[in-house]
């Protein structure tokens, strides 16, 4: 799916930002939801065998620990050199589930880019999940050693302006 990008409130000379920058994090959040999609597929056949061997649902199984620590692990390489180590210590890659966090970058969903200065950008994504109209921030910053995500907030597009601390 072709993202349009809504470039707001930035200077001419930030606008081809938006081309270099924007791309490469919907990139990036793609591959999340793949992976989160990957998993997920995996858990369904592993609770498929614990019905099928009569295993109860709430009781968990070693195969179990491992796909959520293969997870985590695959998580952890896509985002290492994108991200600050400021925002990875927030954890990233601790949950999956269906839709995943990042999955309506490959159906419909709004997205806008700002940059005021040279050092800092915000990608705000705007969309529809389980009935409810959410958005999340992407503040990107030029570490020097490139852009990076430094922070992921979410909030409602009921509550524009209103943001709350996430991970990746």
């Amino acid at each position: 799916m072709n993202l349009q990008i809504q470039i707001i409130n930035t200077p001419d000379k930030f606008r081809p930002m938006a081309q270099e920058l924007v791309p490469p994090l919907v990139e990036l959040l793609r591959g999340l939801a793949a992976e989160e999609a990957e998993t997920m597929r995996q858990d369904r056949a592993i609770r498929e065998e614990k019905r099928r061997k009569g295993i109860p649902v709430h009781q968990g199984v070693p195969e179990q620990t491992a796909l959520f620590k293969d997870h985590e692990a695959r998580y952890g390489r896509l985002v290492q050199d994108r991200c600050t180590p400021q925002l990875l210590a927030r954890e990233y890659g601790r949950s999956y589930g269906e839709p995943g966090k990042y999955d309506y970058l490959n159906t419909e969903c709004r997205l806008t880019f700002t940059m005021k200065s040279s050092a800092r950008a915000v990608v705000e994504t705007f969309f529809s999940k389980c009935g409810l109209e959410m958005c999340h921030q992407f503040i990107l910053r030029d570490t020097g050693g490139g852009w990076k995500i430094s922070e992921v907030n979410y909030g409602f597009q009921s509550e524009p302006g209103k943001w709350h601390k996430d991970h990746i």
